[in-house]
């Protein structure tokens, strides 16, 4: 039994109506003050606390007063959970946390965040989970439904929670969101329409026990889900190939490698589909904006979900020629002196890095490094045997990736992002890259991946203007 069926097993039922109900929220950044807003303005009697001295420096604790939300900062109070009928727990808080130690001993029934903004939502929800690639999967498929003329807004895991607007999407339009495992941890009644699981990679494994129990977690995606529902599965990953025997919902399948009786495929360079026996031709694949293998990957997986919800190809393939990549996503920064410059700073884990490398044919300067996650980082070398020209490695995680990458590469240490990059830029050769994929997270350095990718782009901007 895994920790979350654990927890499930010992609590109380959700209330079905907030009104009165008493609800103690953990956590006060994006995700918990959108909970606390949606569920007092449902008539909840909130109370919040979290422990976070960066939080408390931006958190206007008279403001939330005033709305009838105290916000209280500092030592954990095991006494602030009794009484409390639901906590309202921030992806970031761990299964193993005192807070959620308490809500076990005690039943109390513990959600989270997507939860409660599917209590109050009316629109039905397109939710795109995996390893790697679920931003940009996730703003691709709300670029495409919005051309095709429905109500949508876009959020989740994105940074924009959605607690902040499901409750204001209408019943004919959509919610387009990312969704983490962290996220699904504390789920009860959430059912998306539409559930795309694009890969699996070993990631956060400083949080779940293996592999399976990572896996485990997404796949609480398709849980609620029944026969009218959609799950669109990437049956080129192995561990996804078995998934679909337990889910409920209709399945679609996406390949880059061969056929599949029901969903989207390559098939002589073009995207096409099979979508209840009537087969689509989309556009060349060649086409796509978006560059490298796993991003058509994940575009197939949008294609087979927006065509099922009555999306035209016309209008699928007209977004795929069009739509580019996000900030700190593969971002093309531009170029200095012939060399191009590329922020990738999302990437905070060995699969990501791998796709990313793979999808260059000149020679790139990485600059990796930062906190480990308890990952392997040995499948760097093989994707850097012959692509990376130079590795310059940061942060805590740096002499373990260079155990690695010194076998097949040229490896030097840097430490801080402006150093690094005066590096990469004295090594570098017109028509070369300099590529910021970092393997790791950001927290030993920078506050968050959003700035480390900023520093990137900082630095680069300073040798553009520079060289002006």
């Amino acid at each position: 039994m895994t920790r979350a069926t654990a927890m499930a097993a010992a609590e109380r039922t959700i209330p079905e109506t907030l009104q009165g109900t008493r609800v103690l929220v953990i956590g006060f950044g994006r995700s918990g003050q959108g909970a606390a807003e949606l569920l007092a303005a449902e008539g909840a009697r909130v109370t919040v606390v979290d422990d976070d001295a960066v939080v408390r420096r931006n958190v206007d604790v008279r403001r939330w007063a005033q709305q009838g939300i105290p916000v209280h900062f500092g030592p954990i109070d095991p006494e602030r959970v009794a009484g409390t009928d639901v906590m309202v727990v921030s992806p970031g808080v761990s299964p193993a946390s005192p807070w959620m130690s308490w809500a076990r001993k005690l039943g109390i029934p513990v959600a989270g965040e997507i939860e409660v903004a599917f209590w109050t939502a009316e629109a039905p929800i397109a939710a795109v989970t995996g390893t790697n690639g679920k931003s940009t999967t996730t703003e691709l498929l709300g670029a495409i439904v919005r051309e095709g003329g429905m109500p949508v807004e876009v959020g989740g895991n994105t940074g924009r929670a959605l607690s902040g607007f499901a409750h204001r999407v209408p019943p004919n339009g959509w919610i387009v969101a990312e969704i983490s495992s962290f996220q699904l941890e504390t789920i009860h009644r959430f059912r998306p329409r539409v559930a795309i699981f694009l890969n699996l990679t070993p990631d956060h494994l400083d949080r779940y026990l293996s592999l399976d129990e990572y896996q485990r977690a997404k796949e609480r995606m398709f849980e609620n889900q029944t026969g009218d529902d959609l799950a669109v599965l990437n049956r080129d990953d192995p561990r996804l190939r078995s998934t679909g025997d337990r889910i409920r919902a209709e399945v679609l399948e996406t390949s880059l490698r061969v056929p599949v009786n029901e969903g989207a495929w390559v098939e002589k360079g073009r995207i096409v589909a099979r979508i209840s026996g009537r087969r689509f031709e989309v556009c060349p694949a060649a086409e796509l904006v978006l560059r490298g293998p796993h991003n058509l990957a994940n575009a197939l997986a949008v294609v087979a979900a927006a065509l099922w919800m009555g999306i035209s190809p016309e209008v699928v393939a007209g977004v795929l020629r069009s739509f580019g990549s996000l900030s700190h996503r593969m971002e093309l920064l531009g170029e200095v002196g012939g060399v191009e410059f590329v922020n990738d700073s999302k990437a905070t884990n060995v699969e990501a890095v791998v796709s990313a490398l793979v999808s260059f044919t000149a020679p790139v300067i990485l600059i990796a490094g930062g906190l480990g996650k308890g990952l392997d980082f040995a499948a760097l070398a093989e994707a850097s045997r012959g692509r990376v020209k130079r590795a310059i490695l940061m942060g805590e995680a740096r002499e373990e990736i260079s155990h690695v990458l010194e076998k097949v590469t040229d490896v030097e240490f840097a430490g801080s992002m402006s150093e690094a990059v005066d590096r990469a830029m004295d090594v570098a050769d017109p028509g070369e890259i300099v590529l910021l994929s970092p393997a790791c997270a950001s927290f030993d350095m920078f506050r968050n991946f959003e700035d480390r990718g900023n520093a990137f782009r900082a630095e680069v901007e300073r040798l553009r203007d520079g060289s002006a």
